[in-house]
């Protein structure tokens, strides 16, 4: 899913007031925030089992590719699905 310019400035000041200046472990801090959200699914062992996903938002070092996952839910870029795999608080 492409993110849309609301949701890429939602994700910038996201990344401001919760991680800083962070460097990466080639030591560099220019970071790129990929244009689309990107699942990660659970690992299953059937073919048709129901599995979870979590929306993630890749953030890229521009130097050596090193990618850091932000979850989009969490950083309120997309409102979770509530699905029947989603961990109750």
């Amino acid at each position: 899913m492409q993110l849309t310019q609301d949701q890429t400035q939602t994700m910038i000041k996201w990344l401001e007031s919760h991680w800083g200046a962070h460097k990466c472990i080639c030591g560099h801090d220019d970071w790129l925030i990929a244009d689309k959200i990107f699942e990660i699914n659970e690992h299953r062992d059937a073919i048709n089992a129901q599995f979870a996903t979590q929306p993630v938002i890749a953030v890229i070092c521009k130097y050596c590719g090193n990618t850091i996952y932000v979850n989009a839910i969490i950083a309120k870029i997309v409102e979770s699905q509530g699905g029947p795999n989603e961990k109750q608080k």
